[in-house]
């Protein structure tokens, strides 16, 4: 073989190697980058008081919605604080900002509260209030504009809400706003 030829391959097989080695340190540069990213959204689940608070009362069935709950108390406040949070949240997995696994970290929390009835039935509510006033299709087609649309998104899709949530005639549900 020449010697032209073995330097061709040489100089191959040396930006190859480069260029493997490159990538490896581009992955492992950015799970850095991403753990850094995920450790302040951490920290906010587990250190805001409204949103832990809120997040212990809706795990453990202390969340009571009625029609009184929209007198703009400091409840209804850190409720939406948190929902706004979670809706954050799953915005983020499903611009694939964060991964399904990196999402692992806040899924129970976000799952176990969308289990609360009454946490459904405030989201019910403000949902079609909401799609009234905006003037969005009261359907899922609107889903994702719609108040804490991404957090409502992610509930359909693990089928903690089922379709009669988006009927505004539902009488399974209170209706304690007007829509």
């Amino acid at each position: 073989m020449e010697l032209g030829r073995i330097a061709e391959l040489l100089t191959f097989f040396v930006a190859l190697v480069g260029f493997v080695l490159s990538f490896f340190e581009y992955k492992r540069s950015n799970k850095i980058k991403r753990s850094s990213y995920i450790e302040p959204l951490i920290n906010k689940m587990k250190s805001d008081k409204d949103i832990c608070g809120m997040v212990y009362m809706l795990q453990y069935g202390k969340f009571v919605y009625t029609e009184n709950f929209h007198d703009g108390g400091e409840l209804e406040r850190k409720l939406d604080k948190t929902l706004q949070y979670f809706s954050y949240l799953c915005y983020l997995k499903d611009k694939h900002i964060i991964s399904s696994e990196e999402f692992s970290f806040f899924e129970l929390e976000i799952s176990q509260a969308l289990r609360d009835e009454d946490l459904i039935n405030y989201l019910y509510n403000l949902f079609h209030f909401v799609c009234k006033v905006q003037g969005y299709n009261h359907t899922k087609s609107d889903l994702k504009k719609s108040i804490y649309g991404y957090l409502l998104y992610y509930a359909q899709n693990k089928r903690l809400i089922d379709n009669s949530f988006f009927d505004t005639n539902e009488v399974k549900y209170p209706h304690y706003l007007n829509f």
